[in-house]
């Protein structure tokens, strides 16, 4: 599964995307592998939730690539996949979830994390070299060594911490260095949450 990277460019984003697709598949994939594209499709189920995520307007020069990009991936006979009102984690997640074999999620979106098994990694490429078909392979062990939890307990983290790439506010004074802990303490944040309102505090609300 590869999310798309968007890129500042025009011919060259279409250009390194392809060469980088291209790398990714000989690099990490298996013999006899599939590979699947996810695109966008959209943050509305999302926003009915929280009316301010992601709340900006995607860039018309990317939007004008993904087309572009659409058209040559048919030419080569990869399978692309989207659905309406769900984003391109939404549907990665789904296919990683009902994936009866191995699975790997080429990604530099750490939310994914949650999808990490025993047979699902994360390969997240280097912030230098996102273009590259270089990357860290993230498994269980990995995930909680970052995260201080287990991956499924990762949308709790995100939770309480927020996100400002995606417009969550989180708790107030809780960055990521201290949710994690806090989590992997009581399980999960339904627990933290009713043991604040035990203990009389609004703290972490």
């Amino acid at each position: 599964l590869i999310r798309y990277k968007t890129y500042k460019h025009y011919k060259g984003g279409v250009y390194q995307f392809i060469r980088s697709a291209i790398l990714i598949r000989e690099t990490f994939g298996a013999t006899g592998c599939k590979v699947y594209f996810a695109w966008e499709g959209g943050e509305l189920l999302r926003r009915q939730l929280w009316n301010g995520y992601k709340n900006r307007v995607r860039n018309p020069d990317v939007v004008a690539q993904e087309k572009i990009l659409r058209a040559i991936l048919v030419r080569f006979g990869w399978r692309q996949v989207h659905s309406p009102g769900w984003e391109a984690d939404d549907v990665i997640a789904t296919i990683a979830a009902r994936a009866r074999e191995s699975v790997g999620i080429y990604t530099g979106d750490h939310d994914l994390h949650q999808c990490v098994t025993a047979t699902t990694h994360c390969i997240s490429p280097t912030p230098k070299h996102f273009d590259l078909a270089d990357g860290v392979a993230w498994r269980q062990q990995d995930v909680l060594r970052k995260w201080s939890v287990e991956p499924l307990r990762v949308p709790d983290v995100k939770a309480l911490c927020g996100d400002s790439s995606d417009g969550i506010p989180g708790a107030r004074g809780i960055g990521d260095t201290w949710a994690g802990p806090m989590i992997a303490q009581f399980g999960t944040l339904s627990a933290l949450i009713e043991d604040c309102v035990a203990q009389g505090t609004s703290a972490v609300v």
